[in-house]
Order: C-alpha cells, then sequence, then structure tokens
C-alpha cells in the first residue's frame, strides 16, 4: 500500500509504540473507537423494500472484531503489529467528532486515513488508501421531497441509476439537492459527507455491490480523511437496505 503509514490497534495511552511502514504522504490508524444507530429510520421509506431488497440489521451477527480486521490489513499491506494496543499519533487530523462517536459506540474496527497530498482524482485515492476503485464508497444524498432525504452508498466508478432508485423506492421523481441542502440535512460538506454521525437519522441504501467487498473506505465528516472499515460492519451499523441502485460510470 504505497504512500500510507498504518498504526494498528485500540485508542490506548502514547506509553505504547506504534508500528508503521511506508512514506509520509498518508496516515492511517486502525482503532476501536465509535455512535447510535443512524439508520434506525428506515421505516419512513415510502412502503415496504420489496423483493429488490434486503435490509442489514444493525444486530446482525458478524461484527469483526478489531484483532481479525488489523491481522487482514496488516496481510494485505505487508506491516507487521506485535501490540493490539499502541499509540494514537496525536498530530493527525480526526474524523468529525459525530463520526468518531457513532464508530466508538458501535465498536467498529476502522483505521483513519490522512491524506496529507489531497488526491483530486478516484483512482489516486483508491491508491492512496490501499484499495481497490470500487471499494471508495460515495455517500450520496438524495432528496425524495421537502426536507426528506435519503443517503445512498454508491461504489467507486459507478454512479446512482435512477430508474433503478425510484422504482426501489417506489416514487416518480429523485433529485440531488445542492451543497448547501446536503450540508443542513447531514453537516457534512460536499465532499466528506458520510453515513455516519448525520445531523438527522436518514435512511440508507446501499448499492449490492458494497455487500461482496471486504474492506472499503468512505467519507469522514472531514476533507482529506476517510475510513477504512470492514464492509459488513458499514451496513450493520447504517442498518442499510441493499439493493442494486448502481450502473458503470
Amino acid at each position: 500500500m504505497a504512500g500510507i503509514t498504518v498504526t494498528f490497534g485500540k485508542r490506548a495511552s502514547c506509553d505504547s509504540a506504534a508500528q508503521s511502514s511506508g512514506s509520509s504522504r498518508t496516515r492511517a490508524t486502525v482503532g476501536q473507537s465509535c455512535g447510535p444507530n443512524l439508520a434506525s429510520g428506515w421505516q419512513s421509506v415510502h412502503g415496504s423494500p420489496g423483493r429488490s431488497g434486503h435490509r442489514a440489521s444493525a444486530g446482525d451477527r458478524g461484527r469483526t472484531s478489531p484483532a481479525r480486521y488489523m491481522a487482514q490489513v496488516s496481510h494485505r499491506t505487508g506491516t507487521a503489529t506485535t501490540s493490539p494496543a499502541v499509540c494514537e499519533d496525536r498530530s493527525m487530523r480526526h474524523p468529525a467528532p459525530s463520526v468518531a462517536a457513532t464508530l466508538a459506540d458501535q465498536e467498529v474496527a476502522h483505521r483513519v486515513i490522512v491524506h496529507e497530498v489531497p488526491v483530486r482524482a478516484l483512482a489516486e485515492a483508491a491508491a492512496a488508501r490501499g484499495v481497490d476503485v470500487v471499494d471508495v464508497i460515495k455517500t450520496l444524498v438524495v432528496r425524495r421531497g421537502d426536507a426528506d432525504y435519503v443517503l445512498v452508498l454508491v461504489p467507486g466508478g459507478r454512479a446512482i441509476s435512477w430508474p433503478k432508485l425510484r422504482a426501489l423506492l417506489g416514487v416518480s421523481r429523485l433529485s440531488m439537492p445542492p451543497p448547501d441542502e446536503a450540508f443542513a440535512a447531514t453537516g457534512f460538506e460536499r465532499g466528506t459527507i458520510t453515513p455516519f454521525g448525520t445531523t438527522y437519522a436518514w435512511p440508507v441504501i446501499a448499492d449490492e455491490i458494497i455487500a461482496t467487498r471486504g474492506e472499503v473506505t468512505i467519507g469522514s465528516g472531514v476533507h482529506d480523511v476517510a475510513i477504512g472499515l470492514p464492509a459488513a460492519d458499514l451496513l450493520r451499523v447504517t442498518a442499510a437496505l441493499v439493493a442494486d441502485v448502481s450502473a458503470p460510470e
């Protein structure tokens, strides 16, 4: 994973030693940090999910343990770790407080990725994070009506299929709100939006491809900071409706 330093473990006192590798371009911390289930409002979606989608349950078993997640990332990146509790780099930028609280409350094993050099393209972001393009997940705000939104999680290299999404929601019209409206709905600027820690608990829809992935990366509510986590935990914590809602860009 060129250009990334990964620090493994739970948040711990800075008496512990961090295991790291790579250049200073991007840094990451794997931790057990973490908020409430923010997608419990799925029942507000018009009608039932129907046959075309299924909703991940916040109570589902299959939460990825920090140790297992650390081992998976360590194996992929070639970074060795000898201690489950390490010093968190206090000089790093962090996710928005509400996002960190969500990950902590839900006990999500994850890593925080800091882009010290801003990335300008999807392929750049994927390379810097050490994942495939498809694993760079976009969180898109979609307006269903006045003050009524859903968050749609779309894999990198794909876009919302509006006919599929309209059919899933049983509506004839959907739209993307302007940046100021998206900010009011989520509390995050465009380019940082994440399904965790939003101002309001909007329902979440995840494209079915995400359910087939291992680690994915999402926004953190802060520019140039991303979060890597198991796709299964992303779907679990958001209680996302999983359905075919995307098409190639």
